[in-house]
């Protein structure tokens, strides 16, 4: 996903992980504060419920564990080929 990420490609980076792709704006930002911190310059802090912390952890699990594995309708466009142990 990371690949795919810097080389502008945001389509191909949401099929190989889109839980870690929806995470990057939000790691951005909280890295991007922590940087500015250094400096003197003060963000708002990124204030999100803890059921919105709770729900992407268990999003990001089931895909990751699940859900990219099922090879039928519309998941399996994240399934990768590439990627498949059941290759010869």
């Amino acid at each position: 996903m990371f690949y795919y990420l810097l080389h502008g490609n945001v389509v191909e980076a949401a099929r190989h992980h889109l839980p870690a792709l929806l995470a990057v704006p939000v790691l951005a930002y909280v890295w991007l504060r922590w940087t500015l911190g250094r400096f003197g310059v003060r963000l708002p802090a990124l204030r999100l419920s803890k059921a919105v912390w709770i729900g992407y952890a268990v999003f990001f699990v089931v895909f990751s564990t699940v859900l990219r594995n099922l090879d039928w309708g519309p998941l399996a466009w994240f399934d990768i080929e590439n990627l498949d142990s059941r290759t010869s």
